[in-house]
């Protein structure tokens, strides 16, 4: 569930927000729902709740009809257990914009409230913004991963991102991506070939392609070109093989 907490020290303002964003929820694919919604930033602190799903935080900046916490400071707050949710400030002091930067909040929009048909259009904008990256998230969490150690350390990559590895003397692996390779450490072919399953395919003994990112094959099938134009060799004895995979997959 997508929470979404609201602090607003204007009780109309509060009640208009509120209806506006609980009709777009209604309509979102994702499990939106308004958690707090309050005129004290207290409330907000409250009853926070933050897990694996990111949270959307609209605030108003000057809270004083309430509370001696501001709005930045109130982002400032929820900043510290939250580093992930979407602040997004709705408010009639546009003057003030710049102090999102002075506290490091990290809010997404700062809309100012000068005629409702703008701010209700630029706030659907922003909802439907933090869609679309949910959507990402979502993906990114559906990929697998591959951990791997390069010079950097302990590194993940996306396996379905990986075009091919190459094996290169002093037993180290180049890992090739679409504009971009790295030399990974402490793995061999072998075992990424038995970890990888069959998605991978050892065409050559010192290449590991992914079948998924073969842009072509030529007619002899001596040799691959893959996504990033690489061209791999297949090794004689494998050239029937992949005659074989690739009709299955045509």
């Amino acid at each position: 569930m997508v929470r979404i907490y609201i602090c607003e020290d204007n009780q109309r303002h509060l009640e208009e927000i509120k209806r506006h964003v609980g009709y777009f929820a209604s309509f979102s694919e994702w499990n939106m729902q308004i958690a707090t919604a309050s005129v004290f930033p207290e409330d907000i602190l409250d009853q926070l709740v933050v897990d694996h799903e990111p949270n959307i935080y609209i605030f108003d900046v000057d809270l004083k009809g309430t509370s001696s916490i501001d709005g930045f400071h109130l982002g400032k707050k929820i900043r510290e257990v939250d580093p992930h949710g979407y602040l997004i400030y709705l408010t009639s002091h546009i003057e003030l914009s710049y102090l999102t930067f002075q506290f490091h909040v990290k809010a997404i929009d700062y809309i100012e409230k000068n005629g409702i048909e703008d701010w209700h259009g630029r706030l659907t904008n922003c909802l439907k913004e933090i869609e679309k990256q949910l959507g990402t998230i979502k993906r990114n969490r559906e990929k697998k991963v591959l951990k791997l150690i390069t010079f950097s350390g302990p590194t993940n990559f996306y396996m379905e991102e990986i075009i091919a590895f190459e094996a290169i003397p002093d037993h180290k692996l180049i890992l090739y991506l679409q504009n971009e390779k790295t030399t990974i450490l402490q793995k061999s072919l072998e075992q990424l070939e038995s970890e990888l399953g069959e998605a991978f395919f050892r065409c050559h003994r010192s290449f590991l392609i992914n079948q998924k990112r073969i842009q072509r094959i030529e007619v002899d099938f001596s040799s691959v070109i893959m996504e990033n134009q690489m061209i791999v060799p297949i090794a004689y004895r494998k050239r029937k093989l992949l005659k074989e995979q690739s009709r299955i997959c045509s």
